[in-house]
């Protein structure tokens, strides 16, 4: 008999098909890991998280998405980077700098001014410096060169699915 918490567990050799005293103790080490980390692994949290960052282009709080994951903060970045393997905030980061991206693919003659308002960038001087940290270069420098490399830009039906995309009734 197993305690395991408040459970009382009947297992036997017979019970697992196990005859050697090996085995059975290879076996009860993995009925108590499975016992155990049965619910360890869910990440339906941690994908949620990602959901609520894309529909928010990256700016919504990270304390809320802690909240809305019912966990501390500091567990809730624990968690999100042991399943990512990096935290929600440089998560966050990537999202607004690709929502950022697609703004200008869609539209490289709209103002930064008003890119950094919309995307909670505190003024243009930080939007340009956080761009150029993912890009290498400036936004403009990309809204000026994208279009030769993709050639999307061409095609009404991409800028079209673009603004849908990423939800960018403003760009255009």
């Amino acid at each position: 008999m197993i305690l395991y918490g408040n459970q009382r567990i009947m297992v036997t050799t017979e019970s697992l098909g196990i005859v050697a005293f090996g085995d059975a103790f290879a076996g009860y080490q993995e009925f108590v890991c499975k016992t155990a980390y049965r619910h360890k692994h869910d990440v339906t949290l941690i994908r949620t998280a990602g959901l609520l960052l894309h529909r928010s282009h990256g700016r919504i709080h990270m304390a809320d998405l802690a909240a809305q994951s019912y966990l501390s903060s500091s567990q809730f970045e624990r968690q999100f980077k042991h399943y990512t393997a990096i935290s929600p905030k440089i998560y966050a980061r990537i999202v607004r700098f690709g929502s950022l991206q697609a703004a200008l693919l869609v539209n490289p003659s709209i103002r930064l001014a008003d890119l950094a308002d919309v995307y909670g960038y505190s003024d243009q001087a930080h939007l340009i410096r956080e761009f150029k940290s993912f890009a290498g270069c400036t936004p403009r420098d990309f809204a000026a060169t994208a279009p030769a490399y993709f050639e999307l830009r061409q095609n009404e039906d991409w800028c079209d699915f673009m603004k849908q995309y990423f939800n960018l009734s403003y760009a255009g």
